[in-house]
């Protein structure tokens, strides 16, 4: 069982070799703010965080930074201390005190004999010198050691088995140890586009166009899919509670037979749930509906039975529908003249006062905005996950700020989640200025 960690400061010092950073977590509101100035660094501080704990390496080479340190509520830290030897710039890991020198160069492929070209035949990247390679879907630049940190099954499928003795992976255990016990999810500011996610193919790599996607799509494209999967596991248990109801009905215990009066307040409750989630378009009403007018001696029996049953079916969509019914409550909530509503078909379905669908992606920016991010918090991250969200304020209306953090604590509550938000507006903090760090200059 891995045991989750949470982290309780990070600092950075002399960050583009003029700023001392440090930031103490609120670990009791669970929202921490930093706050300041353009140039200062939130952003940096958030892709640090990321890089470090999603293995995106590249950062820390391409930001000039003395020290970047992590201190665990359970007292563990973790440094990397940036130090210049010779032409090169080394990272020295410290774990707890223990020095581990270049911790993300994993392999020297070029002594072992492998031939580099062989990446740019298997990865949509081009080499532009040295050991650096564009990733060409986001234009970022990567270094050997990263590309097999993140993409050594794709090499070596893709490598004739003459070749593969020339690959050795070793990375750091310890640090492996603590990527595991807290997932990070980075929220940046460019969310309503992005790059359509490929499986690299050796042959097309370069060859592969990557159109923008609308991020609005495929959210709402990948909601029907969660739900079509979530009205198959209901059908799965449905068939096999009904298969075995004439087993368990001869072996009910009469101490659990409801009496009259629960049963009516039991089917009352079930209907009202029911109900509940057909609103929420997780349900259709059935055709053949049971229903139940009088409930006699003889019939308490089945009737308990079945109520159990139908609870326990129900239950399939009660973390589904508590996300939806928290994402259509906020954005019903803020947007104005239209109204959200879910549909198993189609996804995001958007109606004005005049009933008429407006798509997705014809929202405002604004809204598509607050769509995604909230999504995101819903529906794509981790429970007992580190949230950086960067710039919430994006294209959000004054009043949509002011509301902010009111409505990520609601989404915190129901999946325990920390949350570090980078922002230099004032109206996201409104009056929880307990919740924030200010940034200083030089001093």
């Amino acid at each position: 069982m891995v045991i989750l960690m949470r982290i309780k400061q990070i600092s950075v010092k002399n960050l583009f070799g003029l700023f001392n950073h440090t930031i103490p977590f609120n670990l009791d509101k669970k929202i921490t703010i930093i706050h300041g100035p353009n140039g200062f660094g939130k952003t940096i501080i958030l892709k640090f965080i990321d890089g470090l704990f999603n293995r995106k390496y590249s950062i820390f080479f391409n930001i000039p930074f003395r020290e970047f340190e992590i201190e665990f509520d359970n007292g563990d830290v973790i440094s990397l201390v940036k130090k210049k030897l010779s032409e090169r710039n080394v990272l020295i890991l410290k774990i707890n005190g223990k020095i581990y020198k270049d911790p993300f160069n994993l392999i020297d492929l070029k002594k072992r004999g492998f031939p580099l070209r062989f990446i740019e035949d298997i990865l949509p990247v081009n080499r532009i010198g040295g050991d650096i390679w564009i990733w060409a879907p986001t234009g970022e630049k990567l270094n050997i050691n990263e590309i097999f940190s993140r993409y050594s099954e794709e090499i070596i499928d893709s490598l004739p088995h003459s070749m593969r003795k020339y690959i050795k992976i070793e990375e750091n255990k310890q640090l492996q140890e603590y990527q595991k016990k807290l997932p990070i999810h980075l929220i940046e500011t460019q969310r309503l586009l992005k790059i359509p996610e490929e499986k690299p193919n050796r042959y097309t790599s370069r060859k592969v166009a990557y159109p923008l996607i609308a991020v609005v799509k495929e959210y709402s494209k990948e909601l029907t899919i969660n739900i079509e999967s979530l009205l198959a596991r209901f059908g799965e248990l449905s068939q096999s509670l009904d298969r075995t109801f004439p087993v368990r009905l001869m072996k009910i215990k009469s101490s659990q037979i409801l009496t009259k009066e629960d049963l009516r307040e039991e089917l009352n409750h079930l209907e009202e749930k029911r109900q509940h989630l057909r609103e929420l378009g997780l349900l259709e009403k059935p055709a053949d509906e049971l229903q139940f007018q009088e409930i006699d001696e003889d019939s308490k029996k089945v009737i308990s039975v079945y109520v159990q049953d139908v609870k326990d079916k129900l239950r399939t969509f009660d973390e589904m529908a508590e996300k939806i019914d928290l994402l259509k409550t906020i954005l019903n909530d803020h947007f104005l003249f239209k109204e959200l509503f879910i549909d198993k078909q189609h996804g995001f379905v958007f109606r004005n006062r005049n009933d008429q669908i407006i798509e997705p992606s014809d929202l405002s920016s604004g809204e598509q905005h607050e769509l995604v991010l909230l999504y995101q918090l819903l529906f794509k991250v981790e429970p007992n996950s580190l949230i950086l969200i960067d710039e919430p304020e994006i294209s959000l209306h004054v009043a949509w700020q002011k509301q902010f953090l009111n409505d990520i604590q609601r989404i915190s509550n129901i999946k325990d989640l920390d949350i570090l938000i980078a922002t230099h507006s004032p109206q996201i903090i409104n009056e929880r200025w307990d919740m924030t760090v200010t940034l200083k200059g030089i001093n």
